[in-house]
């Protein structure tokens, strides 16, 4: 339990400067993938890797 509690203080403080980060990741990695899926709808997965690469 003692484990827990210090690992939950710590989450409370950190959260705020964990959530931002998190959140950015998060969006950044929805909006790659909506434009990957976007490419591969309008392209074959050949075109999509090129333009990739």
């Amino acid at each position: 339990m003692g484990l827990w509690q210090s690992i939950w203080s710590y989450w409370k403080v950190r959260k705020k400067y964990w959530l931002l980060p998190m959140g950015l990741s998060l969006f950044v990695m929805g909006v790659l993938a909506v434009i990957i899926l976007l490419l591969a709808r309008q392209n074959d997965m050949s075109g999509m890797l090129y333009r990739l690469l």
